[in-house]
């Protein structure tokens, strides 16, 4: 087990940074919770460090925990198919049979999942709700700002 390089202690160690990484730095030394506080010029402990690390990685984007159902890759079209073969009477799982058979996956390469093909299929029901309930506030709009032709 690694000890502190600066005091010798063998407890919690963590790796310091000689370089910074962002500035290209690969070696560490490994130093305990006070050296490497001293060295940032502040308290230091592993929880801190790792929340901080987690919070920098979903500013970039980065996911963690389990992967949520619905994760379709929107560039292959798959949601309009998944509303036309469900409206077409097939069952879920029928829907993810024809879909895996055209070639359609989800991001893990099998076929996507009933749970998927219905999270999608409510979303696009209610998509088409908003987009009829819009276009039916426009034209009562204008039926109220046209003169009547009788």
């Amino acid at each position: 087990m690694p000890t502190c390089w600066e005091c010798n202690s063998d407890g919690p160690i963590h790796h310091h940074h000689v370089v910074p990484r962002s500035k290209g730095g690969t070696r560490t030394v490994p130093l305990c919770e006070t050296c490497h506080g001293h060295v940032h010029d502040t308290k230091m402990d592993i929880s801190a460090l790792i929340r901080d690390g987690i919070k920098r990685a979903k500013a970039k984007g980065v996911r963690f925990g389990k992967k949520r159902y619905g994760d379709l890759p929107e560039e292959l079209g798959i949601r309009p198919r998944i509303f036309e073969l469900r409206l077409s009477g097939l069952t879920l799982n029928e829907v993810s049979q024809r879909l895996k058979s055209e070639g359609y996956s989800a991001r893990n390469g099998k076929a996507p999942s009933p749970q998927t093909i219905l999270k999608v299929f409510n979303e696009e029901v209610e998509q088409a709700r908003n987009a009829h309930a819009e276009l039916m506030r426009k034209a009562d709009l204008m039926k109220k700002r046209s003169p009547r032709l009788d």
